[in-house]
């Protein structure tokens, strides 16, 4: 609201999209043995620098399969004779940051940028990518996580948690949080307070508290069932996203594209729910000017007229259409259609 004015969302359908203004060689065999660590470089695109990775491989790799990935966010890569075998069902990579863990913007760039780099380069699973990190690490990995929670299978922060991580964001996103609960560094008792919250609002968080502990959790427990058993969610019934600048506004099938205000971090939540002609999506945007929604890739039937509800207003959509049909334009300005 603005000088006695409310700005609602303005939609635009065309086609399916609904918008709104508011590198390693393996044997002949193609076996790696598992004790084996391997550097690879990935683009970094802050400083235009090749950046160390160091890749830990599936036990049995296979270069005909597809496996998941953990990115495990480093301060100091792991020295190449240092860790014992590694006998785990996916790979393993250690990304170092250019060794500064407090910039999750950096952190952000070289994990993309060493993932894109493992897809390129061997077979893995879109659908179970996970990020882990300890203390400073682990805080980052969470930020990066509340940014883009659709490119993540999970995350798991280990010795921390973090003060920037937007919770809204998380809601589709599994957490598995390790912590020490004599932590000197990151109070338990803050960690716990997050929890809270993420479960009161739906989400699938585990804290996994070690009595014994301080700021050191050592090889999480119970870490490989758990990973094992998450995928990737792609139509989530509901969304809810918060970020500070559009650049970071997609989650799944929804993208914020412009705010209201730029000195405020723009939210929003869509929420499908009914079958054929009663299904419904309920959007509650809070400082949005511009909003895309990708039906094409969102749960709803396209078979079926759809009703939207935006921030009170109630619109009704025919989904039956062709890209070039239809460029329409509903503008609201003062509560009115």
């Amino acid at each position: 609201m603005s000088h006695g004015r409310f700005f609602y969302p303005v939609f635009i359908i065309r086609g399916s999209s609904l918008l709104t203004a508011s590198s390693v060689s393996a044997d002949e065999g193609g076996t790696v043995s598992a004790t084996k660590l391997i550097i690879a470089h990935h683009d970094s695109v802050a400083d235009d620098t090749k950046q160390p990775f160091v890749i830990q491989f599936p036990d049995n790799y296979s270069p005909e399969k597809s496996y998941p990935l953990l990115v495990y966010l480093a301060q100091q890569l792991p020295k190449l004779d240092s860790t014992g075998p590694f006998r785990k069902p996916y790979f393993k990579i250690h990304v170092g940051v250019h060794g500064i863990l407090t910039f999750p913007g950096l952190a952000d760039a070289d994990i993309a940028a060493a993932i894109a780099t493992m897809k390129r380069d061997y077979a893995i699973d879109d659908n179970r990518i996970f990020l882990s990190g300890y203390s400073a690490g682990g805080s980052a990995v969470m930020t990066i996580a509340a940014r883009h929670p659709d490119q993540f299978a999970g995350v798991i922060p280990l010795a921390a948690f973090g003060n920037n991580a937007f919770l809204d964001s998380l809601y589709n996103l599994p957490v598995f949080c390790h912590h020490g609960q004599h932590d000197w560094t990151s109070a338990i008792d803050n960690v716990r307070v997050y929890f809270q919250q993420l479960r009161a609002m739906g989400a699938t968080a585990l804290l996994k508290e070690y009595p014994d502990r301080g700021h050191s959790v050592g090889p999480p427990e119970n870490l490989h069932d758990w990973l094992m058993a998450q995928r990737r969610v792609e139509r989530p019934q509901r969304v809810l996203h918060r970020c500070d600048t559009p650049a970071q506004g997609k989650a799944y099938w929804v993208r914020i594209r412009r705010f209201i205000d730029i000195h405020r971090h723009g939210r929003v939540s869509v929420l499908h729910h009914g079958l054929g002609e009663q299904q419904i999506l309920v959007v509650q945007a809070d400082n949005i000017n511009v909003l895309k929604l990708s039906l094409d890739r969102s749960p709803v039937e396209h078979d079926h007229d759809l009703t939207i509800h935006a921030n009170g207003n109630e619109l009704r959509f025919s989904l039956q259409i062709r890209a070039h049909d239809v460029d329409d334009r509903l503008r609201f300005r003062s509560g009115t259609a």
